[in-house]
C-alpha cells in the first residue's frame, strides 16, 4: 500500500471529507455483536471516531505513521502501525471489518487471506468510497472539472477502481443489499482547495505545484476568501458477511 499523503498528513485530516452519520449506524446495526471492530488503512481517522461510538473497541490500523499521527485520540480507539496484509489482531477476534477509502490499496489477496484469520465467522465486512467531487455552484463546478482534467493522466492505477465503485475488485461473500445516502458539505473555498491539493493524482504530478498555486489564486479571486460553497461526492458501499 504505498502512501501518496504522509508528507501531508496534517492538511489530509483537516480536508478530508467525513462520511454520513447513517452509515455507521447501519454498520452497527448489521454487525454480529458490537465488542471488537478492526479498520485497516485508517488514514488520519476520518472515518473511526465515528466508529467507535458504536463499538466497544476499535482496532484501526495504517502502514503509514506520518498518518497516524494526526488520528484523534479515543478511549474505544487503539491504532496500530502496520499493514491490512499483515494485522496483529488475534484470530477470530473480530466482529467486523470496515475499510473507508482505502480497499483499492490493498494487496487483495494477502488482505483477505488477512480476512480470514481475525474475522469471527459470520462477521460484518464493509467497504466504501467516494468518487469525484461536484458542485450544483456552475461557477466552482467549472473549476473543479479543470482540476480533474489537469490531474487526470497522473491519478494512480489503483484510482479506477473508485471510478467504478470498487465493482472491478474482489469481493468474495454474498452480497448484502446496502443503502446510500447523500455525501454533501459546505466548506469555505480555502478547504475546498486544500482536499484538491491532497488528491493523489497531484502528489504524482511533478510539476504540479506550480499549476496549483496559479489555480488556487484565480479560485480566490473569483469567490473571494471564506466564501462557503456547496460540494457532494457520489458514494458507494459494498457489504457482506464472512462465512469462514
Amino acid at each position: 500500500m504505498t502512501s501518496y499523503f504522509a508528507q501531508i498528513s496534517a492538511l489530509y485530516r483537516q480536508a478530508r471529507p467525513t462520511y454520513p452519520p447513517p452509515l455507521f449506524q447501519w454498520i452497527a446495526h448489521k454487525a454480529p455483536a458490537r465488542h471488537l471492530l478492526w479498520e485497516p488503512g485508517c488514514g488520519s481517522g476520518q472515518a473511526t471516531l465515528s466508529l467507535a461510538q458504536y463499538f466497544h473497541k476499535v482496532i484501526a490500523t495504517d502502514p503509514s505513521p506520518e498518518q497516524l499521527r494526526e488520528a484523534p485520540p479515543h478511549p474505544h480507539i487503539a491504532y496500530r502501525c502496520e499493514p491490512a496484509e499483515r494485522p496483529s489482531l488475534h484470530p477470530q477476534s473480530a466482529d467486523a471489518i470496515a475499510v473507508a477509502q482505502a480497499y483499492h490499496w490493498f494487496d487483495q489477496e494477502a488482505f483477505w487471506q488477512a480476512v480470514a484469520q481475525v474475522a469471527k465467522p459470520g462477521a460484518l465486512i464493509a467497504v466504501w468510497g467516494y468518487g469525484d467531487c461536484f458542485s450544483p455552484n456552475p461557477h466552482l463546478q467549472a473549476f473543479l472539472q479543470e482540476a480533474h482534467t489537469q490531474v487526470d493522466p497522473y491519478w494512480p492505477p489503483e484510482r479506477h477502481h473508485i471510478q467504478t465503485a470498487y465493482q472491478e475488485l474482489p469481493f468474495p461473500l454474498p452480497k448484502l443489499p446496502t443503502p446510500t445516502w447523500p455525501m454533501e458539505a459546505v466548506w469555505p473555498v480555502e478547504r475546498i482547495l486544500a482536499y484538491i491539493y491532497t488528491w493523489s493524482a497531484l502528489r504524482r504530478w511533478k510539476e504540479g505545484e506550480g499549476w496549483f498555486q496559479a489555480f488556487a489564486q484565480e479560485v480566490l479571486g473569483t469567490f473571494g476568501e471564506g466564501t462557503a460553497l456547496p460540494l457532494a461526492w457520489p458514494f458507494f458501499l459494498r457489504a457482506g458477511y464472512w462465512e469462514g
